[in-house]
């Protein structure tokens, strides 16, 4: 699709070469799913062809696709292609003197650079490294590449096309799904959902929808190809069978439409067709057997039922139990620790002698890690940037900055329900 639309125009012959080989590190890898030997193959390949690029600005649209196969590309020797990529864009920024850093992003950078260094050191000390250097990485790649509008763009259009791929691999791969099992009415059922290159579909979700609400902002596609993508988009957001993402979702359009100009009588015919349209499938999926409908449609169900039951505990998965426990951990705690934090729960391990799972809450992740005070400090940082953004599009109605807003709502929506420190993969929309 972009190829089609790139040849229709008069361009150099190194830009041709250059968007065939970023279309080719984008969909190599949706046969890493063939077997480990396969994938290390297809990572030396990939590795060719971002050398490649490395003197070109479209090198730097490369990230997006790294974010969905972190954990498929793999070099022989077991070192992660993203490890390459992450040397190989340092060495692009130092060589073009292009290393600028936010000042906005100094502080969370110190905050978090200095807790793997006191804390996580102590446990991991190459943790601790990765940690800090895929850190600098992002704030460099923020500070540097994703200052303008022509480049948010770019990157959000490569990031649909990441997304999409990674559907793609996610059909094809027989290890695409997981099993897990809900007590409904009674009964015990075992329900498919659908994680495409992730282990876990709630992460999968917040991708997702990420792409959906750029796709629905940005004008990076042609109406009908747009439409293809949402469609596939939504088949993998419900296949996921995450109350999450279909909650986030749901909430964001809402959202969108209150931004958006238009009539109110258009957005009151889109939201009831969208609320008859559900209701349709909803029905449908509950009294016949449609593959991935109708297990979204129960797990809907059952949500409803705890819900009107005040059952909390199942439907929050047991996640109030946990957050519960380790909140009361945290209020147990010298004052030093409640100030300053310095536990050590990330999604990378934590301390068995302290907690016996992780949070699934990013904010109570930060409280425990950093403290009141480090916690204040990254959210003051994430709200001030979120404002900006929304000031920013208020006044000049530029679209970009309404989808660095959705993507700000997006990470703090899951904020509520997944652990997401360190990873960088969601400090970048953190960071933001």
């Amino acid at each position: 699709m972009v190829l089609n639309e790139l040849l229709k125009k008069e361009v150099p012959v190194s830009k041709v070469f250059n968007i065939t080989f970023l279309v080719g590190i984008y969909f190599l890898p949706l046969f890493s799913f063939l077997g480990y030997m396969e994938a290390q193959v297809i990572s030396i390949v990939l590795a060719l062809l971002i050398v490649f690029l490395i003197r070109s600005d479209y090198f730097y649209l490369v990230l997006p696709m790294m974010i969905f196969y972190y954990s498929q590309l793999v070099l022989p020797g077991g070192i992660a292609l993203f490890r390459v990529y992450t040397i190989l864009f340092l060495i692009k920024i130092i060589s073009e003197k292009k290393i600028t850093t936010n000042k906005r992003l100094l502080i969370p950078f110190t905050l978090m650079s200095l807790y793997c260094v006191i804390v996580v050191s102590k446990w991991d000390p190459k943790t601790a490294f990765t940690i800090i250097l895929d850190l600098f990485v992002v704030i460099i790649y923020i500070s540097s590449f994703l200052t303008n509008k022509e480049n948010i763009v770019n990157f959000f259009k490569w990031f649909s096309i990441a997304t999409f791929s990674t559907v793609i691999y996610g059909i094809w791969s027989i290890n695409s799904g997981l099993n897990s099992y809900y007590y409904i009415n009674g009964v015990w059922l075992e329900v498919t959902r659908f994680t495409g290159t992730f282990g876990d579909p709630n992460y999968f979700g917040f991708y997702i929808n990420i792409a959906i609400f750029s796709l629905l902002i940005l004008g990076n596609f042609k109406k009908t190809i747009k439409v293809i993508l949402l469609m596939i988009f939504y088949f993998a957001l419900i296949a996921t069978v995450s109350m999450t993402g279909l909650i986030c979702n749901l909430l964001g359009l809402f959202i969108l439409m209150s931004f958006k100009n238009g009539s109110i009588f258009k957005k009151n015919l889109i939201v009831s067709s969208m609320l008859i349209i559900s209701l349709i499938l909803y029905n449908l999926s509950m009294n016949y057997s449609i593959p991935v409908l109708s297990d979204t449609a129960e797990r809907i169900n059952n949500t409803i039922n705890n819900f009107t039951t005040g059952n909390f505990v199942e439907l929050s998965s047991d996640r109030n139990v946990i957050w519960s426990n380790h909140l009361q951990y945290y209020f147990e705690q010298p004052i030093y620790n409640i100030l300053f934090g310095g536990n050590y729960i990330t999604d990378y391990g934590f301390d068995l002698n302290k907690f016996s799972s992780v949070t699934h809450n990013a904010l109570i992740d930060m409280l425990l890690n950093f403290g009141l005070i480090g916690f204040m400090v990254l959210i003051s940082t994430f709200l001030f940037s979120t404002i900006i953004y929304l000031k920013m599009y208020i006044q000049t109605k530029e679209n970009f900055f309404l989808v660095l807003v959705m993507s700000k709502y997006v990470w703090l929506f899951y904020s509520f329900s997944l652990s997401m420190f360190p990873s960088w993969k969601f400090n970048l929309f953190f960071l933001f």
